[in-house]
């Protein structure tokens, strides 16, 4: 059964009270950073005893994978370019084929 959510603070830190010994716990992140991969196992599996109430868990999320900017601006241009080229030509030769007729 679920005992609650608890939100981290500024710093990163979250803090429960009443936890019961004996009791089995798992704690497991439901929501990663922002730019960050949710973690795919349990931060903590296991009882609070009387010698250890006190845990410290560590969370090492890792950074998302973020697509590097190549500078490509994709094949627009050189369509247009390739287009020009087209119109160009086909204006050159009517010019050409109206030329020698007129000779």
């Amino acid at each position: 059964t679920e005992v609650g959510k608890i939100t981290t603070d500024k710093t990163g830190v979250a803090k429960w009270s009443d936890l019961k010994i004996g009791v089995q716990y798992r704690i497991t992140e439901v929501k990663a950073p922002a730019g960050y991969t949710l973690l795919t196992e349990p931060l903590f599996t296991g009882t609070l005893d009387n010698n250890d109430r006190d845990i410290t868990i560590t969370a090492c999320n890792s950074a998302g994978f973020a697509l590097p900017f190549t500078g490509g601006t994709g094949f627009t241009t050189y369509f247009l370019f390739a287009a020009l080229m087209l119109c160009m030509g086909v204006y050159f030769c009517k010019k050409s084929y109206i030329t020698k007729e007129n000779i």
